[in-house]
């Protein structure tokens, strides 16, 4: 979103986007961890 479009925005819809962004950044940096995890580990057949 652009600057002026954050604007616009009430605090509540704030509020909720900020809280989506946290998740996000949490499952990206799960997500990250069990790849570089994967990585070290051999697969098993």
């Amino acid at each position: 979103m652009e600057n002026w479009q954050y604007a616009q925005l009430s605090e509540e819809q704030l509020a909720e986007i900020q809280a989506l962004e946290k998740k996000l950044g949490c499952a990206l940096i799960a997500f990250e961890s069990a790849n570089r995890q994967e990585e070290k580990e051999p697969l098993e057949n």
